[in-house]
């Protein structure tokens, strides 16, 4: 698939951030109170955001290989959860939870890049002088 060196550019940098603030918010001791249940939802919709951006800033690399990369990062994140350090605990779910987000990612960001023709017009232009 080729994609707008713009396009890339902006996801490349934008994925960086959101793994920061992903990583960030995951090593953060929890508040206390009661359990929530969106947490799988979280952990889903973080990994949405990150697959979508990779496939988008990287889309050569292929979807296996942006999902075992991803997949590494959430197992890097539950392993530090699993630390006494934070005071977090890993949860092999949260990472069931991230595969599921990068595979739901994946495949939008496949049909958005797919039936998105201003996201791809411009290299295809310069391609065809």
């Amino acid at each position: 698939m080729i994609v707008s060196p713009r396009l890339a550019r902006f996801a490349r940098i934008a994925l960086v951030v959101a793994a920061i603030g992903a990583f960030t918010l995951a090593i953060l001791p929890t508040a206390p109170g009661p359990e929530n249940m969106n947490d799988k939802v979280n952990h889903a919709f973080a990994f949405f955001v990150l697959s979508g951006l990779a496939y988008a800033g990287w889309p050569r690399a292929g979807a296996v290989r942006i999902f075992v990369l991803l997949t590494a990062f959430g197992g890097l994140i539950e392993i530090v959860q699993g630390l006494d350090l934070i005071g977090r605990d890993a949860d092999i779910y949260d990472l069931f939870a991230d595969m599921v987000g990068i595979v739901i990612g994946l495949f939008t960001a496949r049909l958005v890049l797919r039936f998105a023709p201003e996201l791809t017009e411009e290299l295809r232009e310069k391609l065809s002088d």
